[in-house]
């Protein structure tokens, strides 16, 4: 179990760092775009909500942040504000103090149980993995958005 914690940790800390890195590096101009799609913002803040949520159900609460007022996390929405590079980094933080804590928590009992949102139909162990890879999903959309966009290249981190 500690060494799926390791790799855990090592992975989320990676793929939250350059979520991180793109959020800095994002060209104002760029950050509130819609033109094509969602928002620079947008995606960060969809990315990071609902790490923040699968995070929560091990917890048992979600944040009551008012960053969960609205429709936001839904990319097909428009959002009725625009939140601030600082607002997501802060969010972004949190989020990432709530994962390491729950990967420290971590144990077999717990990742055997179903998860409790009606969209998914397995267990806690395969929700930690989901959220893995939605996060990095998101960096690759904003990395690439970012090369494309504003000819802006981000480092891989390990």
């Amino acid at each position: 179990m500690e060494s799926l914690k390791q790799a855990l940790h090592q992975q989320f800390g990676a793929a939250i760092a350059m979520l991180e890195n793109a959020v800095q590096a994002c060209p104002e101009w760029l950050w509130d775009n819609y033109d094509k799609g969602p928002a620079f913002w947008q995606v960060v803040y969809h990315t990071t909500y609902y790490l923040d949520l699968y995070f929560s159900e091990f917890e048992g609460m979600l944040s009551t942040s008012p960053k969960h007022n609205g429709t936001a996390h839904r990319l097909e929405s428009i959002p009725e504000r625009t939140r601030s590079k600082n607002e997501l980094l802060e969010f972004l933080s949190n989020a990432r103090l709530k994962c390491f804590s729950v990967v420290d928590a971590l144990n077999q009992t717990y990742l055997e149980r179903s998860t409790p949102f009606e969209w998914q139909s397995f267990n806690l162990a395969n929700l930690v993995l989901d959220n893995l890879r939605h996060v990095q999903h998101h960096v690759g959309q904003l990395v690439m958005l970012l090369r494309r966009e504003a000819n802006v290249d981000l480092e891989w981190i390990e």
